[in-house]
C-alpha cells in the first residue's frame, strides 16, 4: 500500500441509537475516510458474563440485525468501506451477506479460538490491532491467517492514551520485523489533546499505512461511551488533509524518489560554465589557456572544460562568452 488508508471507529459511541449511527456514517464521509469499522455486537449473553457490571447497559445498546443490515446499506451509499469487528459469534450471521472490506479483532477476543476460526473461514482480509501483544502473539496470529491478515496496528484505548505509552517507535520496528504486512496507527489520543493531529503525521512519517480514528458528533460529550478519544469530522478532516499532503508532496512514489526535479533542474542551471577566456576564431583547437568556468547569465554552456579542451570550433566566440557543444566540431 503507497498511499494511506483513513477510517473511522464508532464502537459503542451509538450506545444503540440508529440515527445517532447513521450521523456517524455521514460525518465519516463528510471527513473524507476511506471507511467505518463497527463493533457488532447481536446477542450479548454471547460475550459477556451476566454477573458483568457492564452487561445490562451493553445489551441495551445492543441493534438487531434488520438495523444492522440497515446502516451497512447506507455505509455502502455513501461509498465507504465496511470494517467489521464482530463480538460474538452469532453476529456473522448478519455479516456473512455484507461486503466486508475488512475484518478486525477486539482485543479481549485475541484468544477466542471460535471467532477466530470464523472470521479466517470468511476469507476476508483481516486488521489486527497489537495494541499489548508480544512478538510472539504476533507471529502466532500471523502463522494463524497467514495471507489473510494484512495488517498490524499499533495503540490501544486507554483512559487517557499518552503519546509516550504507545512507542510509536514500534511502527518502523514492526515495518523491518514483518515486511510482508502493513502497518497502522489506531489513535486513541484525548479529543482536546494539543498532539491529537499530530501523532497521525508522525505514525505516517514512521511508516504507518492504515489509520483508525473514533469519530462522535460532538467533542467532549462524557453522557456517551468512549467519547475520550471521538473526535469530529472537522478534526478527523484536517487528519485526512495532513496525511495527504504527506503522501503527495513528501513520501513521492519510489519510483520518483529519485528522480531530478523540475526546479531542481533549473537550480543547477546556476552553476559554473565553460566561457572563452579570449577572443576564439573559427577552426581554432581550444587549449586550456583558452577557457575558465564562470558564472553568467545564459544557458546551454559547457559545464566541464574537459569536453572543450582540443576540439575545434566551428565558429568565432567572444571573449567571457559560454562555450557549446553545438559550436565544437
Amino acid at each position: 500500500m503507497n498511499r494511506h488508508y483513513l477510517y473511522t471507529e464508532t464502537a459503542f459511541h451509538h450506545q444503540g441509537d440508529i440515527d445517532y449511527m447513521k450521523q456517524l456514517v455521514q460525518a465519516s464521509c463528510e471527513a473524507g475516510a476511506d471507511g467505518i469499522k463497527f463493533q457488532v455486537l447481536t446477542k450479548p449473553e454471547e460475550f459477556l458474563s451476566p454477573l458483568h457490571a457492564s452487561f445490562d447497559s451493553l445489551s441495551k445498546f445492543c441493534l438487531t440485525e434488520s438495523q444492522w443490515v440497515e446502516i451497512f446499506e447506507t455505509t455502502l451509499e455513501r461509498g465507504l468501506d465496511i470494517i467489521a469487528m464482530p463480538l460474538n459469534i452469532s453476529s456473522f450471521e448478519v455479516l456473512k451477506s455484507v461486503n466486508v472490506k475488512y475484518y478486525d479483532i477486539h482485543s479481549v477476543s485475541f484468544q477466542d479460538e471460535q471467532l477466530k476460526k470464523e472470521i479466517k473461514n470468511s476469507r476476508v482480509p483481516i486488521l489486527l490491532g497489537i495494541g499489548g501483544r508480544t512478538i510472539q502473539e504476533i507471529e502466532s496470529a500471523i502463522a494463524f491467517f497467514g495471507k489473510q491478515l494484512k495488517a498490524i496496528l499499533v495503540g490501544f484505548q486507554g483512559f487517557p492514551t499518552n503519546l509516550e505509552n504507545v512507542m510509536l517507535s514500534k511502527i518502523s520496528a514492526l515495518r523491518e520485523l514483518f515486511p510482508n504486512l502493513d502497518v497502522g496507527y489506531a489513535d486513541h489520543t484525548k479529543y482536546d489533546d494539543k498532539e491529537v493531529v499530530e501523532t497521525n503525521i508522525y505514525a505516517r512519517l514512521l511508516g504507518a499505512v492504515i489509520f483508525e480514528k473514533h469519530i462522535t458528533l460532538s467533542e467532549g460529550d462524557s453522557n456517551r461511551v468512549d467519547y475520550i478519544s471521538a473526535n469530529n469530522s472537522g478534526k478527523i478532516r484536517k487528519i485526512k488533509e495532513r496525511l495527504d499532503f504527506i503522501d503527495d508532496k513528501i513520501l513521492f512514489p519510489k519510483e520518483k524518489s529519485l528522480s531530478v526535479s523540475g526546479p531542481e533542474l533549473s537550480y543547477r542551471q546556476r552553476e559554473l560554465q565553460v566561457v572563452a577566456s579570449e577572443d576564439i576564431l573559427t577552426g581554432t583547437i581550444i587549449t586550456r589557456e583558452q577557457v575558465c568556468l564562470r558564472m553568467i547569465d545564459k544557458t546551454g554552456g559547457a559545464n566541464n572544460t574537459s569536453e572543450v579542451i582540443g576540439k575545434r570550433v566551428n565558429q568565432d566566440i567572444e571573449k567571457h562568452d559560454i562555450i557549446r557543444i553545438e559550436d565544437l566540431l
